[in-house]
């Protein structure tokens, strides 16, 4: 009869729903385990940069120290320099002091 021959065609309607469901829900979990591959995938190279940045920020902080270390006994160096350089610039101007009264005293003999 035709309420027999609707319902069986509301039955296969209803079927094929359920079978795109089933489809839908299959292609939405294969999307979903796609998006968390791909999440672990990105966090993992996020890891990766930062580890390889905090080991050039590091590797630039010690170099930053040892030319710090550098640039103070550079600086200690100059300083021992000026000081010698000071010391003996006050010994050569009391020899020419000294040079100085010899040959006033030795003109001042020869007088």
């Amino acid at each position: 009869t035709r309420a027999e021959e609707e319902r069986r065609a509301a039955k296969r309607a209803a079927d094929a729903g359920l079978t795109r469901l089933a489809s839908v829900e299959a292609e939405l979990d294969t999307a979903r385990a796609g998006a968390a591959e791909s999440a672990v995938a990105a966090a993992a190279a996020a890891a990766t940069v930062a580890a390889e940045l905090t080991g050039r920020v590091e590797s630039l902080a010690a170099a930053a120290a040892a030319a710090e270390c550098d640039r103070d006994a550079a600086n200690a160096k100059l300083e021992e320099a000026k000081e010698s350089f000071d010391s003996w610039r006050v010994k050569a101007r009391a020899m020419l002091v000294s040079k100085d009264r010899e040959l006033e005293q030795a003109q001042s003999r020869r007088q």
